[in-house]
């Protein structure tokens, strides 16, 4: 009989302790990159659960996998939801430690497992000082500065692009961004710099460039219809080339010779950008009545809704809607049934020539069960 209660003892120490079928493992995100440990998240995508795990200010994360797993997969990701650090490696009963090197370099990056028999810091140190010279030795940094001159639209991100590989950034407040890439590339790289996807209004991509080897500066300027971008090489005084630039883009946006599509009652705004994405937002609004559709009658969840719309102001300045997509017909005929009763506008002017302008805006709406 004892040995009987000690049997069921130990089963129940086993269910509340899980018989210790899992193991916590600390692990140090070190990036080199310039958006150093921003909002950066890790998964554990060999889980049978994905558990999102927060990476903090100083680079520091736990977690937890089955002791019996030998293999896992550690995915890192950044604020816009791009994969920065994808990689594959083996956890043993041992495994105590996980070290995660990155400097943003294309698929430039490192995962060392520590065994808890191992030295850790020495490892630790022994790593991140080679990682840290061979970033110096073979990378070189291009600062940038991105300036919105002319429309309301604040958030942006940039992305350099080689060959299938993508993955943005944000663009600080301040319009500042800064990149790496290997020293003497074989093929060129190139800067893409567009609206943010979170944003109401979204442009096409404003800027989509090869950048020349031996920049050293980037200077980005846009105004909502007129954008220059301008590549500072090594030895140019870039301060005298950033202040002669600017004064020459003001100089074209004070005259409004150029100038994107003006809503009706914005002609004598002093910012047309500003005032056609507000008074669009206005006639969605009042336009837009959604109080008779329910969800169950559209067979769908209740809970917010995204209709996306692409349309174009053309030349003669009416708005057409080019495609539209939402998750049921219906809504799709209510929406283009708004955008069909939009004013016509004046088309948008570049070097005195009515030009067609495209836009993509996502049409949110809320359905209730009612």
């Amino acid at each position: 009989m004892k040995y009987l209660k000690f049997l069921i003892t130990i089963s129940i120490t086993c269910l509340i302790a899980s018989c210790s079928a899992t193991k916590e493992i600390n692990g140090t995100f070190i990036n080199l990159d310039i958006q150093q440990n921003d909002g950066y998240i890790a998964t554990l995508a060999n889980n049978k659960k994905l558990e999102n795990i927060k990476i903090n200010e100083e680079g520091e994360f736990k977690f937890k996998v089955p002791k019996k797993r030998k293999t896992y997969s550690l995915n890192i990701k950044n604020s816009v939801g791009d994969l920065v650090v994808s990689k594959y490696g083996r956890i043993t009963n041992k495994t105590k430690n996980v070290i995660v090197l990155n400097n943003g370099v294309e698929f430039w990056q490192k995962i060392i497992v520590v065994n808890k028999d191992e030295d850790f810091k020495s490892i630790y140190d022994k790593e991140v000082n080679a990682f840290k010279q061979l970033d110096k030795e073979k990378t070189k940094e291009v600062k940038g500065v991105f300036l919105n001159l002319g429309d309301t639209l604040k958030k942006f991100r940039f992305n350099i692009f080689k060959i299938s590989s993508q993955r943005y950034n944000t663009i600080n407040k301040k319009g500042e961004f800064r990149f790496k890439y290997p020293k003497n590339p074989e093929s060129g790289y190139k800067l893409i710099i567009e609206f943010d996807r979170g944003d109401k209004l979204v442009d096409p991509t404003i800027f989509t460039k090869y950048i020349p080897i031996d920049t050293e500066r980037i200077i980005a300027l846009y105004d909502g219809i007129n954008k220059e971008l301008i590549f500072v090489k090594k030895g140019d005084d870039y301060d005298k080339i950033y202040e002669n630039a600017l004064l020459n883009f003001k100089q074209k946006l004070s005259t409004k010779d150029n100038h994107g599509p003006i809503f009706p009652g914005c002609e004598k705004s002093f910012d047309y950008a500003s005032c056609f994405s507000s008074e669009l937002n206005k006639h969605i609004t009042r336009h837009l009545n959604i109080r008779d559709i329910s969800a169950n009658s559209l067979g769908l969840s209740p809970g917010r809704k995204t209709v996306n719309v692409q349309f174009e102001v053309d030349e003669k300045g009416n708005a057409n809607i080019i495609s539209i997509k939402a998750p049921h017909k219906y809504l799709e005929r209510r929406v283009s049934m708004v955008f069909d009763r939009l004013p016509r506008m004046k088309a948008a002017i570049k070097d005195s020539t009515p030009i067609k302008t495209e836009f993509n805006l996502p049409v949110y709406l809320i359905l209730t069960d009612d």
